[in-house]
């Protein structure tokens, strides 16, 4: 009787266990498909580095960031005048990861194949820009990396497995 018992009690965990990584799945599909859906919401799950301090800090959503995201997917061309510290360069390199990885995941509002692309003036500037893809994109929480996997990341290209791209061009080649 103590085995059956014991028997009992364990099949009752694993029916525990099974509801709540249920519930778990359930809550990460709603959180990927609203990730998918709105970039801004995606960002809640950012963080970046400070290039000075090596601090790790979440994405800023200033309104100045939301308007001027906002003004560059409603038109064909923005020019943006700026100086540095401005986060606009982060808010690129974000929309470029953004359309990437959810590209071909079938969530909301996905799309079949993404091809971006960051240009800068050297090549050790343009492989910063995709360094720091890359570094956002290690830092994102598991369950939101592996429903779309990066299966190439060198210095000038990162390929997700279901088909988006980033790809880094240097305006004139060093060496």
């Amino acid at each position: 009787a103590p085995l059956e018992i014991l028997r009992v009690e364990s099949e009752a965990k694993s029916a525990e266990v099974n509801q709540a990584q249920g519930a778990l799945k359930y809550h990460h599909d709603r959180e990927f498909n609203l990730c998918s859906s709105d970039f801004w919401y995606w960002t809640k799950f950012v963080v970046t580095e400070d290039e000075d301090s090596g601090t790790i800090r979440p994405f800023p959503s200033f309104p100045y960031l939301v308007e001027l995201d906002h003004d560059i997917e409603s038109h064909q061309k923005t020019i943006i005048l700026k100086s540095r510290r401005l986060l606009v360069s982060w808010l690129g390199m974000l929309r470029q990861l953004h359309s990437a990885m959810f590209c071909g995941t079938f969530a909301t509002d996905s799309c079949d194949a993404y091809r971006g692309g960051v240009m800068s003036i050297g090549e050790t500037e343009a492989q910063y820009l995709i360094e720091r893809i890359s570094k956002v994109w290690s830092r994102l929480p598991e369950w939101m990396k592996s429903r779309n996997r990066i299966t190439s990341d060198n210095k000038l290209l990162i390929v997700f497995e279901l088909g988006g791209t980033v790809q880094a061009f240097p305006l004139k080649r060093e060496g």
